[in-house]
């Protein structure tokens, strides 16, 4: 029993104390939440038809779950965006930079359990003051000397009867620093056209930046944008290269394209597999590295301040280099960071198949109950001036099979004794090599023809004994052909008389016959 009354004087002293709690609270009021600009981030340049995103913090200690409101700053207040929140968090609000949004907005809550309103915040103002600027562009993005290009100017999303302006300065002339030039302004009716420009042929010490304006009349005000960001009209020749942690290489690595007087980095989409394989191709047929490896692509993190991103670039395969493939931008950004990797077939350093006892040949007779012993070895100067290693694979050409591999240092040797019966057929040796974001594996090593038999071949002691009784047997021969003495060269030769020589006329020229006149 007094376990009892000690349990329910302290169930009711709880209840007393938790009642006591909502009534302090249901006479202070509840504090305002705070509202402010998240993009744009102060609010000061608002372009129209772009999104705004408004921030509503509820102070800390309210209590939830709550509803977040969002209106007009007016009485009675009304709600035109709600949300429910059941812990401490902000609120993004996202609404369209149009007329109807246009005026002073502010921000409440409403606790759920008790009903109870807090006060509002401090009000915030949506003034629409200017227009998103347009887009410029040129293409080709890599224009040849001599070759022509367009310039384009593009609205940047859904507009009606606006006009459209294109500007021109030459960075290298005397103007380089001064206003742009108006080249001329269109009206159009909606954004499915644009303003476009056809150039004359590119001169090879030109350099052309091109602006673009946008005006327009809504809601009986006049808007207009900034210029767009600069489209550069110049000769580019475009060199590629391939970026990789080894020093002395230059057929593998990150795809860098030399653009506007710098390397830029090749910035490619998220689904591009098909392009990227093209892509490929195209920059191993440039660089004359063979063909195309392996390729994947890389994740791309931090950039180094003032990195140009060049892409995504689109070929076919068929180009010859990459500026005659399709460039659709030039950013300071890589939305999806991925960068192409690219390895060519000649990048991993071709082993060197070879037998023991005999070295490099291109085949072999093997008897039937002898063994045959295969050394495979790699030696580039990288491989020992980066400490790489290769993992080297003995095969069997013809069905596929793999005798042994062990990854050895350049130079060191991995070999494989094949014990007999040795299988006929073809034989060399891979390297496989690590360092990139997929394994890269070599071509294969120069191959070794190996047919067996019962045929047991004579000992290397007869075959020397029987060359050794052939030369001696020769020597011989020519002596007796060429050195002995004959009965004809002992004889006295015939006085001949030469003064006046006749010939008979049956006497053949070969074996004259001289008689001297009466």
């Amino acid at each position: 029993m007094p376990f009892l009354t000690t349990l329910r004087i302290t169930v009711w002293g709880l209840l007393w104390a938790v009642r006591w709690e909502l009534q302090v609270q249901a006479d202070e009021p509840l504090q305002a939440p705070s509202l402010s600009f998240k993009s744009p981030p102060d609010g000061s340049d608002i372009q129209l038809f772009s999104q705004m995103t408004l921030l509503c913090t509820p102070p800390y200690g309210a209590h939830y779950p709550m509803v977040v409101s969002l209106g007009r700053d007016i009485q009675p207040r009304v709600e035109e965006v709600t949300y429910s929140l059941r812990s401490f968090s902000s609120v993004l609000f996202y609404l369209q930079a149009s007329a109807k949004n246009e005026g002073t907005f502010v921000c409440w809550y409403k606790i759920s359990r008790t009903g109870e309103v807090s006060a509002s915040s401090k009000p915030l103002n949506i003034t629409i003051s200017s227009l998103p600027p347009p887009i410029a562009s040129v293409h080709p993005f890599f224009i040849p000397i001599g070759g022509n290009y367009t310039v384009y100017c593009e609205a940047p999303g859904k507009f009606f009867n606006f006009t459209l302006s294109l500007y021109v300065r030459d960075l290298l002339g005397p103007e380089a620093k001064g206003p742009p030039e108006l080249l001329g302004s269109v009206t159009l009716e909606d954004n499915t056209r644009l303003l476009q420009a056809a150039s004359k042929k590119m001169d090879a010490k030109a350099m052309l930046e091109y602006l673009c304006k946008m005006e327009l009349t809504y809601n009986q005000r006049l808007y207009r944008s900034p210029f767009s960001s600069s489209a550069l009209a110049s000769v580019e020749e475009a060199p590629v290269r391939l970026v990789s942690q080894f020093s002395g290489t230059r057929c593998g690595g990150r795809l860098e394209v030399f653009a506007r007087n710098a390397w830029s980095v090749v910035c490619q989409g998220a689904n591009t597999d098909t392009l990227n394989q093209a892509l490929a191709r195209v920059v191993c047929r440039q660089m004359g590295c063979g063909d195309v490896a392996v390729q994947s692509v890389l994740t791309f993190s931090d950039p180094r301040p003032g990195t140009v991103f060049v892409g995504p670039v689109e070929c076919s395969g068929e180009e010859a280099q990459l500026r005659d493939c399709r460039v659709t931008n030039v950013r300071d950004s890589c939305p999806g960071g991925k960068q192409p990797e690219i390895v060519c077939t000649d990048f991993p350093a071709v082993p060197e198949l070879s037998v023991q006892g005999y070295g490099r040949v291109s085949s072999i007779y093997v008897h039937e109950k002898s063994p045959l012993v295969l050394s495979c070895m790699v030696t580039e100067q990288w491989m020992v001036d980066n400490g790489v290693r290769a993992e080297i694979h003995i095969q069997d050409v013809t069905s596929q099979r793999t005798f042994t591999y062990s990854t050895v240092s350049a130079g060191e040797a991995v070999t494989a004794e094949l014990s007999p019966p040795v299988r006929p057929g073809e034989y060399a040796c891979s390297a496989m090599f690590r360092g990139f974001n997929l394994y890269v594996e070599s071509s294969l090593s120069n191959r070794l023809t190996v047919t067996t038999g019962t045929w047991m071949p004579p000992s290397p002691g007869v075959i020397v004994g029987a060359l050794l009784t052939a030369l001696i047997g020769a020597g011989m021969l020519l002596y007796m052909c060429f050195c002995r003495p004959s009965k004809e060269s002992t004889q006295t030769p015939i006085q001949e008389n030469t003064d006046n020589p006749i010939t008979t006329p049956g006497a053949k020229a070969e074996n004259p016959v001289f008689i001297q006149q009466e």
